[in-house]
């Protein structure tokens, strides 16, 4: 919408009142009562709105930056697919990882953190089928073993730090870890790193079908959204554990609160829940991915593929940082709204995380239920008398639009 007010430079508004004739005579139109307002032919008219001041995206905190560790990345992965025989979304599994690797969503991604366009090197279909449980270290013997005796393929030259082994399981398969969990009760898919029986690193991604909870998307859907997940964020931090990359460190002095939502790039836009949850491209489901270069000019969508064109809404939490609070008291946190552009009012709620070893419930209270583009907010938490030492709260503070989209924003606590 153009300015009013330079509009008005120049521009002038002419007010006629009638005389003591009664009528003022006006060509064509017929006359109008004395008292009639007469604008001059060449006056500018000004809209409705002439004088609602022109939108401006209100001051915030920073967005949060997630830092190269300075670990392997992988310029061009190349995938290595493997499935078993009773998998009934084998077929959709592979078509998704040959479009993947050559896909705009990958390089729009990527592009930002170094990575390119990929490569299928190999599809191993198993011919048996898959077993009703496995643990994550018979997964990586699995892979090692294939990898020593030729029937996982492997690059040219030996080099693996390209390489990306991508193993499907089917919904009857029960995956345990012992970092991570059973799978589909505590993650719907992750990445991890081991070596080979003559010591190369090497990356691996592990995709459980789980089922869609979420109604815009099937279950396979759902795989191939976990795929996609998988496959930028072991890219972009190949080796998690003894050379992390973009990721959040587990080891700072002062940690990230981000580090609960996932501490990788991907993880950072998995809260989120409705339309903008993910992309379609090629007739497949994409993840959506933090973007730094986005977060810091901190003006729109922080997650890529974005449409600029849409008006995003979100909040700032300040401090952006874990905070301490002694058992029995509360801090509090400033919670701005801020928008792209004028839209309806974004609908905001605390919620408080169920406690985990070393972790407690805080108790949380946002002291607003709607907030506009400039609005403020106070959130108070609490760690309840007799909290331990050395415990953490988590708080969730969801951001609701009028689209249906919602995210979830982490605030932590600790106990000194």
């Amino acid at each position: 919408m153009c300015s009013a007010l330079l509009l008005f430079t120049g521009c002038a508004i002419t007010h006629e009142r009638g005389d003591d004739v009664g009528v003022l005579p006006l060509g064509d139109a017929g006359p109008l009562p004395t008292d009639a307002v007469v604008v001059r032919p060449d006056a500018f008219v000004p809209p409705p709105d002439a004088w609602t001041p022109p939108f401006a995206i209100a001051p915030h905190g920073p967005a949060p930056i997630v830092p190269d560790q300075g670990g392997r990345h992988m310029r061009h992965p190349q995938l290595v697919v493997i499935t078993y025989a009773d998998d009934p979304n084998r077929a959709t599994l592979e078509a998704q990882a040959r479009w993947l690797v050559g896909s705009s969503w990958l390089t729009t991604v990527g592009a930002e953190y170094g990575v390119g366009a990929g490569s299928i090197l190999g599809v191993v279909e198993r011919a048996v089928a898959a077993p009703a449980t496995i643990s994550g270290p018979e997964i990586q013997a699995l892979l090692r073993a294939g990898i020593a005796d030729h029937s996982l393929p492997t690059p040219a030259g030996g080099d693996l730090g390209e390489a990306l082994y991508v193993a499907y399981f089917p919904a009857h398969t029960t995956i345990t870890d012992p970092l991570l969990g059973t799978s589909c009760e505590t993650h719907a898919g992750y990445h991890n790193e081991t070596t080979t029986a003559d010591g190369r690193p090497f990356s691996y991604a592990v995709i459980p079908s789980c089922g869609s909870s979420n109604p815009l998307l099937s279950d396979v859907e759902q795989e191939e959204e976990a795929l996609t997940h998988e496959v930028i964020e072991a890219a972009t931090d190949s080796l998690p554990f003894t050379a992390p990359g973009f990721a959040f460190s587990t080891t700072a002095l002062v940690p990230s609160p981000w580090l609960v939502a996932g501490a990788e790039l991907a993880d950072l836009c998995e809260y989120r829940f409705g339309p903008s949850a993910f992309v379609r491209e090629g007739g497949f489901v994409a993840a959506r991915v933090w973007s730094n270069a986005a977060a810091a000019l901190n003006d729109r969508d922080p997650c890529a593929p974005a449409d600029l064109a849409v008006a995003y809404g979100s909040l700032s939490i300040t401090p952006d940082e874990i905070v301490g609070v002694p058992a029995g008291s509360s801090t509090t946190f400033d919670v701005t709204a801020w928008t792209t552009a004028r839209m309806p009012s974004l609908q905001v709620a605390a919620l408080t995380s169920m406690a985990t070893p070393g972790m407690f419930t805080p108790d949380a209270v946002l002291d607003h239920t709607s907030m506009n583009n400039g609005d403020h907010a106070t959130l108070t938490v609490s760690a309840p008398f007799g909290t331990p030492s050395g415990y953490f709260g988590i708080v969730y503070v969801q951001v609701t639009n009028s689209t249906g989209d919602t995210d979830l924003l982490p605030v932590v606590v600790g106990v000194p």
